[in-house]
């Protein structure tokens, strides 16, 4: 005979649900269709009491509960268990059918359509999947998202598919054809959420960019835009009107629009007045919000703390704070084997949430060596002493740095003599010479059985003489519009230009060779691999100059990297505090170095480190020129044209990946800052245009960070160079580099045309790591 249970659950009033609940074995429904003689408990579990549990048997047709308190009847033929007691009812239902095997990832979104025959379901892979509800056959797999599926929807008309997702992208799919007739693309962030408006010929979508925008299906153009100001966007709903919208924002409000325009109506009949803005201001993060369909002036909203609240809409108020018709606490997990859970969830610290964020993204994007990367982001730097040549005492204090084991750093990164090292590349670029002539003999031979397409042309054009055949311009352009940039635009466009990050879309650029050369008059100390000694404090010569500074090794990348040549006029965009700007220095070869930023406490900072280790009465002194300009500003620049060499240094503002999982402080992953590290790509992006504005023929670009993150690496200097084509007139070679690690490449122009080259590398000086990227810009008359 079954017996009966009893488990002490009392709890603290505040920490439990005050309701009493009826609870059931989680597998009943296997357990009736498999066993023979079915077994399973049932329970109660009531506020302020213990809770109650007991076994249930099969007898013939009917089910024996050893509490005889409780009565069970099952109802096989619809799946369902009905629990009955003194103090409360339930049925219990089970599923009617699963669909298996369709999905290799976690599901974020499912839809039924209006027939109720189909379910379109995405998960965390990419994958859109249009299934059959009663057999669970897999009917349509919609590819064409890249990244995480966040929202799918069925059209009313149930043949028509609209999703959103982590690429940006908002879809429109064909049911009967399984192809995306419309792709709507203005979000520059994930789209977290979707709403179909009425029949379905426009459309919303809300994104993690703080933007709703609605767009007509008919031709993909965007009718409105709404901006909420209260961070990004997690979900939305529309009311069964199709009149007006709610959206739940990160921050900790949820925003009710007109679908008409960006005004709020607070009320859905007339007699209530229209608002241009109200917002509901919750206790926690939105994280849900649904529009009751009876009632479409009451709004549901839940949050990350589990729980749900009602407002009322009707208010006359433009922020409503309360009272809430309900709230309560949402049940996460089984009573009976759930633990004792604290009130509010721990907070992360930024550094936390840094390391969280890493793990999450760079985990999959690095495989097998991101443990390592990790270690190496959670390390101690590993400096590199850069002999500061203006001191009167370098030769002196460089032999004391000898004489504690460091190494000669470009020495070791040699290895042969000039020599060997001039013969070894002409090797190089004689064989990679002949790999192009034989490829580009084989593209120039014709089989016999082929004849050449026929061609209209006039001989005569494809030689000298045929340059005078060519249609004038159909307008006059002054010479000083020939220069790149300088030719007059709207100041508006260029203001009000907003980075979408699908300018590179399609984009291929074509390969070149490229040598990095390391500078004679750089001296560069460091201890070898494995040896974690720190440098003792620099020793200073007579007129107070320090002998040596401490730099991060990724730092030296981006000048390396430059080519610097004797007598160039180098522009260091982002300068402070000065690294960057004072190694380029100590190579002697730029004649003109303009150190450029933007922030008063930032260039002060930088005058302060140039005076430290640059004496007054050097001749390098005079070379040193302090700008205070917006890099990020395409309409007020007015760097045109003007340097050989331009850098693109760490300082341009990013997510700072080292920084970030090992100080709080200023982290970027603050909540406080978080539209800041969300708007870098953007800023980011235009300071690399200013920059590829700025340079002559031949000069070269270098972008530099301190992230991994490909969005701010990779990214930028795709989008960057695809606008500086499109708005300026600016085109670009990949360049590869001989003496850089194989994540290496770079972009350079023909020297026909105007010519831009970016470089990424990455590279680890013991524990530590920089990305880089050098855009090479070579320009023409064009």
């Amino acid at each position: 005979m079954a017996a009966i249970m009893e488990v002490d659950e009392m709890q603290p009033e505040n920490e439990v649900i005050k309701e009493n609940a009826a609870l059931v074995q989680p597998d009943w429904d296997l357990a009736l269709k498999e066993m023979p003689r079915p077994q399973f408990f049932v329970g109660v579990r009531k506020h302020g009491e213990k809770s109650v549990f007991a076994n249930v048997e099969k007898e013939g047709d009917d089910y024996i509960c050893a509490d005889s308190s409780f009565r069970i009847s099952v109802q096989q033929s619809c799946n369902s268990l009905l629990f009955e007691s003194s103090t409360i009812n339930t049925t219990f239902l089970s599923p009617v059918s699963e669909i298996r095997d369709l999905h290799e990832s976690a599901i974020q979104s499912i839809d039924i359509s209006s027939s109720g025959n189909l379910i379109v379901s995405s998960d965390t892979s990419g994958s859109l999947i249009v299934s059959n509800v009663m057999n669970g056959s897999l009917l349509r797999d919609l590819k064409g998202h890249i990244m995480d599926v966040y929202k799918c929807r069925f059209f009313p008309s149930g043949l028509v598919v609209l999703s959103a997702g982590m690429d940006m992208s908002v879809k429109v799919w064909s049911v009967e054809t399984g192809q995306c007739p419309r792709t709507f693309k203005g979000h520059t962030m994930a789209a977290t959420d979707l709403a179909i408006i009425g029949v379905g010929r426009e459309v919303l979508s809300c994104s993690n960019d703080g933007t709703i925008i609605k767009w007509l299906c008919a031709d993909g153009s965007e009718q409105e835009r709404w901006r909420p100001e209260a961070g990004p966007c997690n979900a939305m709903s529309i009311d069964r009107k199709s009149e007006l919208f709610a959206v739940a924002c990160e921050g900790k409000k949820c925003v009710v629009y007109s679908v008409e325009g960006p005004t709020l109506i607070v009320g859905i009949k007339l007699i209530y007045p229209i608002l241009k803005k109200a917002t509901i201001a919750t206790d926690n993060v939105p994280t849900a919000v649904c529009i009751d369909h009876e009632l479409d002036n009451i709004v549901y909203i839940g949050d990350e703390e589990g729980m749900v609240s009602v407002y009322d809409t009707k208010l006359k108020y433009i922020e409503i704070c309360g009272p809430r018709l309900q709230k309560q606490q949402v049940r996460f997990k089984t009573v009976k084997f759930k633990p004792k859970v604290a009130k509010t969830r721990p907070l992360k610290t930024p550094s936390a949430v840094a390391l969280d964020h890493c793990d999450f993204y760079y985990g999959p994007m690095f495989g097998k060596r991101w443990p390592s990367i990790r270690l190496g982001l959670l390390t101690p730097n590993k400096y590199i002493a850069v002999m500061n040549t203006f001191s009167k005492s370098c030769d002196a204090h460089e032999d004391i740095l000898k004489d504690m084991s460091t190494l000669d750093l470009l020495a070791r990164i040699r290895g042969k003599t000039a020599n060997e090292r001039i013969e070894e590349k002409k090797q190089r670029v004689d064989s990679i010479a002949k790999e192009e002539t034989e490829r580009a003999m084989k593209e120039m031979e014709v089989p016999e059985t082929e004849s050449p397409a026929p061609t209209h042309e006039d001989p005569v054009m494809r030689s000298a003489a045929g340059l005078g055949e060519f249609q004038p311009p159909s307008e006059s352009v002054t010479p000083g519009e020939l220069q790149l940039g300088k030719k007059k635009r709207k100041s508006e466009d260029l203001e009000n230009f907003q980075v979408t990050g699908f300018e590179a879309e399609g984009m291929e650029l074509a390969r070149r060779n490229h040598f990095i050369y390391y500078p004679r008059e750089l001296r560069l100390r460091c201890y070898d691999r494995g040896v974690l000694a720190d440098f003792p404090p620099p020793v200073k010569d007579d007129s107070g100059i320090p002998s040596w500074w401490l730099l991060d090794g990724g730092s030296l990348v981006p000048v390396l990297a430059l080519g610097l040549e004797k007598g160039d006029s180098l522009l260091d965009v982002c300068a402070a505090p000065g690294g960057k700007s004072l190694l380029a220095l100590l190579t002697k070869l730029p004649g003109k170095i303009v150190c450029n930023d933007f922030k008063l406490a930032r260039l002060g900072q930088l005058k302060r480190a140039l005076s430290t280790y640059v004496p007054s009465n050097a001749p390098e002194a005079d070379a040193v020129i302090l700008k205070r300009k917006d890099a990020s500003n395409l309409a007020t620049w007015d760097e045109l044209n003007t340097y050989d060499k331009a850098s693109v240094i760490a300082d341009v503002p990013c997510s700072t990946d080292r920084l970030a999982v090992n100080q709080d402080d200023g982290n970027m992953y603050s909540p406080q800052m978080t539209n800041e590290r969300l708007n870098l790509p953007q800023l980011q992006t235009k300071i690399l245009i200013n920059a590829l504005r700025s340079v002559k023929v031949g000069g070269s670009v270098v972008y530099s960070t301190c992230t991994l993150s490909s969005i701010q690496n990779e990214a930028v200097v795709e989008n960057g160079v695809a606008i500086a084509e499109e708005k300026f007139g600016v085109r670009g070679q990949r360049l590869e580099d001989w003496n850089v690690p194989e994540t290496t490449s770079m972009m350079k122009m023909p020297q026909n045309s105007q010519k831009c080259s970016a470089l990424s590398e990455s590279r680890w000086f013991g524990c530590l790591f920089d990305m880089h990227f050098i855009v090479h810009t070579e320009r023409s008359s064009c």
